[in-house]
């Protein structure tokens, strides 16, 4: 793989995908800052991580930990029904003493997979709506029992077999804090249009030249390939669920203009915003809901 590019996950999150692959196959290996807990409801996935690799199948769960470099590919299905938490040991914390959390963690301190039964494959996909359904509202109280879920899912984790042979050596990767700041700032800021290389390397108070130099260094990426992967995989997303015009999802990932999108979108995918939606819409009428 060319390269490893970093990912900062913030807040506590689970996103359930039903459709198509094609919407949702990564580019490029990369990793974050959380814990990502992977679970196919359907379909099957390739993984790969800088020194192992297979398939997970439906019921599986593939535990991905912080700083892990990671792929994850289609197989041999073109749909899937999935879902991933995100969430960092500070969000346990919230509820949890530090050696409490430390608990839950020891177990999922490296990357593995719990190959589950008919019934435990039942009983998560089961946990995890409740957890999605509480997550998903702006009331605090209803987002902290999601929360709860999430520390009752990894306490039955702990009760499960886990097979030697699913482990998988864990190679770690360290990034300076400038450039963690560095990518809060982009995460934050990259709606925004004019935000610009030289505004980046003044928020962490560097020149450009060794602020460039750090954050290849750190991502892979150069900051403006970051920056423009960062806002296509958005619009990409956004026309696969085809709920936004052009000009709407331009403004908001960044682009001056439905042109430029399309310019930038074309030269990385080689097909326009446009015919990209239309190719979505005729093959996977149903694919997102």
């Amino acid at each position: 793989m060319e390269t490893t590019w970093y990912d900062p996950i913030n807040q506590l999150q689970v996103q359930w995908t039903r459709g198509s692959v094609l919407s949702w196959d990564m580019g490029t290996e990369h990793y974050h800052n959380a814990y990502e807990c992977y679970y196919l409801a359907s379909g099957d996935r390739s993984f790969a991580f800088s020194k192992a690799g297979g398939v997970i199948s439906p019921g599986d769960l593939l535990i991905i930990p912080p700083f892990q470099p990671h792929l994850l590919k289609r197989s041999e299905s073109e749909m899937i029904d999935r879902a991933v938490i995100s969430f960092r040991r500070e969000h346990l914390t919230e509820i949890l003493s530090q050696k409490e959390a430390g608990r839950l963690l020891t177990r999922i301190d490296r990357p593995c997979i719990f190959h589950l039964n008919e019934e435990q494959h039942q009983l998560l996909g089961d946990r995890i709506r409740k957890m999605t359904e509480r997550l998903d509202t702006s009331d605090d109280f209803q987002r902290k029992m999601g929360l709860f879920e999430l520390v009752l899912i990894l306490d039955w984790l702990q009760k499960l077999p886990l097979p030697e042979n699913q482990c998988y050596e864990k190679e770690t990767v360290t990034i300076r804090e400038e450039m963690l700041l560095a990518l809060r700032y982009i995460h934050e800021h990259y709606p925004d249009s004019e935000l610009s290389l030289k505004e980046v390397a003044d928020s962490v108070h560097m020149s450009q030249s060794r602020f460039c130099a750090l954050f290849k260094e750190s991502t892979g990426l150069s900051c403006v390939k970051y920056i423009s992967g960062m806002r296509l995989e958005r619009v990409h997303t956004a026309l696969f669920l085809g709920e936004k015009s052009l000009k709407t999802i331009a403004k908001e990932n960044g682009f001056h203009s439905v042109a430029q999108m399309s310019r930038q979108f074309y030269g990385e995918y080689g097909v326009t915003p446009t015919d990209f939606r239309r190719q979505v819409e005729e093959k996977y009428p149903d694919a997102v809901g």
